[in-house]
């Protein structure tokens, strides 16, 4: 029922256009979102404005915790992204974490969870990535903003185990060879670790942000 399909992501051009749709890609929205910081002339300035704007003291690494906008995507990783606060506090209680709440998500409980586990709540997830030094995020939007912006993370999820199942399945690549998130699949290697289903929780994560610190 399309004349013309406009693409935000060039790895999908070839799927559709050998199902006879013309195609083309046009560019990511992101990229044009972003360019309103194009006078932040390096990552490190950058990180600077953005916690200016948000009060973060510089006494320490600042994480960002990205849970997802979703009711069910926050009920499934909230809890281990908070665990992984309590891991990484217990080793390094000069770390900073911020959590940002979605506009779609209820705010007080959210919250009040993450301030009696150390974690500053906020709003507006793009200027947490811009003010992190790492982040762990729900697969997503998010991970390609991380990316943009210059900041290493984790990605997590957990589905359905079927839902995964089937996703693999329908991928037609080997396990081994599976990414979930938008930076690893358009670069086709993992650039950002990715932690999913039965293996999300709190030592999971920590183990891997301490990587994420302990690499120049």
């Amino acid at each position: 029922s399309i004349d013309k399909l406009m693409l935000i992501l060039q790895i999908e051009v070839e799927y559709f256009r050998r199902l006879g749709i013309p195609a083309d890609f046009v560019g990511h929205p992101l990229l044009e979102s972003l360019r309103i910081d194009s006078d932040v002339k390096a990552p490190s300035e950058q990180r600077q404005t953005a916690r200016k704007k948000m009060g973060v003291t510089e006494k320490g690494p600042v994480i960002g915790l990205l849970p997802g906008s979703r009711d069910r995507e926050v009920a499934t990783l909230l809890s281990p992204m908070l665990d992984t606060v309590r891991i990484l506090k217990s080793s390094r209680p000069e770390i900073q974490f911020l959590l940002p709440i979605a506009e779609t998500l209820p705010w007080d409980p959210i919250a009040s969870r993450a301030i009696e586990a150390g974690v500053t709540p906020v709003r507006g997830a793009q200027n947490v990535l811009k003010a992190t030094d790492m982040a762990i995020i729900a697969s997503g939007t998010a991970t390609l903003e991380a990316a943009l912006v210059g900041t290493p993370s984790v990605l997590t999820y957990r589905f359905h185990p079927l839902t995964f199942t089937i996703a693999q399945w329908m991928s037609n690549l080997p396990h081994d060879r599976y990414y979930l998130g938008l930076v690893n699949i358009l670069a086709a290697e993992e650039i950002f670790p990715e932690v999913l289903q039965q293996e999300v929780n709190g030592s999971n994560l920590s183990m891997e942000m301490r990587r994420l610190m302990d690499n120049e």
